[in-house]
Protein backbone atom coordinates (compact mmCIF):
# COMPACT_ATOMS: atom_id res chain seq x y z
CA UNK A 1 0.00 0.00 0.00
CA UNK A 2 3.14 2.12 0.89
CA UNK A 3 4.49 1.63 -2.77
CA UNK A 4 1.62 2.20 -4.53
CA UNK A 5 1.41 5.32 -2.91
CA UNK A 6 4.69 6.55 -3.50
CA UNK A 7 4.63 5.31 -7.02
CA UNK A 8 1.41 7.71 -7.05
CA UNK A 9 3.73 10.38 -5.81
CA UNK A 10 6.25 9.77 -8.53
CA UNK A 11 3.51 10.42 -11.14
CA UNK A 12 2.10 13.91 -9.13
CA UNK A 13 5.96 14.68 -9.25
CA UNK A 14 5.97 14.25 -13.30
CA UNK A 15 3.14 16.00 -14.20
CA UNK A 16 4.15 19.09 -11.90
CA UNK A 17 7.26 19.25 -13.70
CA UNK A 18 5.88 18.49 -16.75
CA UNK A 19 3.00 21.28 -16.13
CA UNK A 20 5.66 23.89 -15.11
CA UNK A 21 8.18 23.17 -18.03
CA UNK A 22 5.38 23.37 -20.56
CA UNK A 23 3.40 26.11 -19.26
CA UNK A 24 6.86 28.13 -18.73
CA UNK A 25 6.22 29.17 -15.09
CA UNK A 26 8.70 29.79 -12.64
CA UNK A 27 9.23 26.96 -10.97
CA UNK A 28 8.53 26.35 -6.88
CA UNK A 29 11.97 25.27 -5.09
CA UNK A 30 12.50 21.78 -5.25
CA UNK A 31 10.99 21.73 -9.15
CA UNK A 32 14.25 22.43 -10.84
CA UNK A 33 13.29 22.86 -14.61
CA UNK A 34 14.88 24.74 -17.86
CA UNK A 35 12.18 24.52 -20.58
CA UNK A 36 14.48 26.32 -22.96
CA UNK A 37 15.33 23.95 -26.31
CA UNK A 38 12.92 21.25 -25.86
CA UNK A 39 10.39 20.12 -28.26
CA UNK A 40 6.36 19.30 -26.28
CA UNK A 41 7.24 15.84 -27.37
CA UNK A 42 10.77 15.75 -24.90
CA UNK A 43 8.28 17.30 -22.04
CA UNK A 44 5.35 15.19 -22.26
CA UNK A 45 7.32 12.05 -23.01
CA UNK A 46 8.78 11.17 -19.72
CA UNK A 47 4.89 11.81 -17.78
CA UNK A 48 3.65 9.45 -20.85
CA UNK A 49 6.15 7.36 -20.16
CA UNK A 50 5.65 6.97 -16.53
CA UNK A 51 1.81 7.58 -17.14
CA UNK A 52 1.87 3.83 -19.37
CA UNK A 53 4.04 1.69 -17.22
CA UNK A 54 2.30 2.39 -14.06
CA UNK A 55 -1.44 1.47 -15.26
CA UNK A 56 0.50 -1.42 -17.48
CA UNK A 57 1.96 -2.79 -14.30
CA UNK A 58 -0.98 -1.96 -12.17
CA UNK A 59 -3.23 -3.96 -14.41
CA UNK A 60 -1.01 -6.66 -14.65
CA UNK A 61 -0.53 -6.78 -10.60
CA UNK A 62 -4.12 -7.85 -10.53
CA UNK A 63 -3.37 -10.92 -12.62
CA UNK A 64 -0.62 -12.91 -10.43
CA UNK A 65 -1.30 -16.26 -11.64
CA UNK A 66 -0.18 -14.94 -15.26
CA UNK A 67 3.29 -14.77 -13.99
CA UNK A 68 6.39 -16.73 -14.27
CA UNK A 69 7.53 -18.74 -10.66
CA UNK A 70 10.74 -19.87 -10.40
CA UNK A 71 8.87 -22.66 -8.06
CA UNK A 72 5.82 -25.06 -8.72
CA UNK A 73 2.59 -23.21 -7.22
CA UNK A 74 0.08 -25.42 -5.21
CA UNK A 75 -2.27 -24.45 -3.26
CA UNK A 76 -0.34 -24.67 -0.08
CA UNK A 77 2.46 -21.90 -1.23
CA UNK A 78 -0.18 -19.85 -3.75
CA UNK A 79 -0.97 -17.37 -1.61
CA UNK A 80 2.59 -16.56 -0.08
CA UNK A 81 3.79 -17.15 -3.82
CA UNK A 82 1.14 -14.47 -5.22
CA UNK A 83 2.07 -11.91 -2.35
CA UNK A 84 5.52 -11.67 -3.07
CA UNK A 85 5.59 -11.81 -6.94
CA UNK A 86 3.33 -8.59 -6.48
CA UNK A 87 5.24 -6.97 -4.12
CA UNK A 88 8.24 -7.50 -6.32
CA UNK A 89 6.37 -5.94 -9.29
CA UNK A 90 5.49 -2.65 -7.24
CA UNK A 91 8.98 -2.83 -6.03
CA UNK A 92 9.59 -2.42 -9.86
CA UNK A 93 7.20 -0.26 -10.69
CA UNK A 94 8.55 2.36 -8.19
CA UNK A 95 12.50 2.03 -8.96
CA UNK A 96 11.12 2.32 -12.92
CA UNK A 97 9.27 5.34 -12.07
CA UNK A 98 12.66 7.05 -9.88
CA UNK A 99 14.42 6.18 -13.46
CA UNK A 100 12.44 7.67 -15.28
CA UNK A 101 12.00 10.87 -13.26
CA UNK A 102 16.15 10.72 -12.91
CA UNK A 103 16.13 11.06 -16.78
CA UNK A 104 13.78 13.75 -17.01
CA UNK A 105 15.78 15.95 -14.38
CA UNK A 106 18.56 15.58 -16.26
CA UNK A 107 17.29 16.12 -19.36
CA UNK A 108 16.15 19.50 -18.57
CA UNK A 109 19.09 20.26 -17.22
CA UNK A 110 18.86 20.40 -13.49
CA UNK A 111 19.89 16.86 -12.69
CA UNK A 112 19.71 15.88 -9.17
CA UNK A 113 23.54 15.37 -9.12
CA UNK A 114 25.74 17.23 -11.45
CA UNK A 115 26.96 15.28 -14.24
CA UNK A 116 29.67 13.31 -13.96
CA UNK A 117 30.29 14.14 -10.46
CA UNK A 118 30.84 10.78 -7.75
CA UNK A 119 26.85 11.60 -6.60
CA UNK A 120 25.56 10.96 -9.88
CA UNK A 121 27.11 7.11 -10.27
CA UNK A 122 26.43 6.60 -6.62
CA UNK A 123 22.85 7.59 -7.43
CA UNK A 124 22.91 4.88 -10.27
CA UNK A 125 25.21 2.22 -8.45
CA UNK A 126 22.39 2.48 -5.52
CA UNK A 127 19.46 2.32 -7.95
CA UNK A 128 20.90 -0.99 -8.95
CA UNK A 129 21.87 -2.90 -5.97
CA UNK A 130 18.20 -1.81 -4.91
CA UNK A 131 16.70 -3.66 -7.60
CA UNK A 132 19.12 -6.22 -7.17
CA UNK A 133 18.38 -6.99 -3.69
CA UNK A 134 14.82 -6.70 -3.98
CA UNK A 135 15.41 -9.93 -6.76
CA UNK A 136 17.55 -11.61 -4.33
CA UNK A 137 14.96 -11.23 -1.54
CA UNK A 138 12.07 -12.63 -3.67
CA UNK A 139 14.22 -15.61 -5.14
CA UNK A 140 15.01 -16.52 -1.89
CA UNK A 141 11.35 -15.96 -0.64
CA UNK A 142 10.28 -17.90 -3.20
CA UNK A 143 12.49 -20.97 -2.94
CA UNK A 144 12.21 -21.35 0.89
CA UNK A 145 8.26 -20.85 0.65
CA UNK A 146 7.86 -23.44 -2.69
Amino acid sequence: MILEFLCIVCLMYLLAVTLITFLGLSAPVGFPVDQEGMTDFQIFTPLLLGLFIFFVLSLLNRFPWLYSYIVPITQRNRDKQYGSARLLLTLSKLWILIVVILDFQYRTGYPITKPGSPGELILYISLGIFLFLALLVYMIYSISTG
